[in-house]
């Protein structure tokens, strides 16, 4: 299942190279702390949060 990478506001700006990416994720955090997911993208890997991540839809 492919996932696209969606930064809002602030951090739109200072993440600027990993926006709109497509990739694939490769885990998730289940703790009680911030679940972030790690995504393989055609660039590289990236951690970010998880409420970042949106699937895309109709593949």
């Amino acid at each position: 299942m492919t996932h696209y990478i969606l930064y809002r506001g602030r951090t739109a700006e200072l993440n600027a190279t990993w926006q709109g990416i497509p990739g694939r994720v490769i885990c998730r955090g289940k703790g009680k702390g911030p679940h972030n997911v790690l995504i393989e993208t055609k660039i590289g890997r990236v951690v970010v949060p998880g409420r970042n991540v949106r699937v895309i839809r109709g593949e």
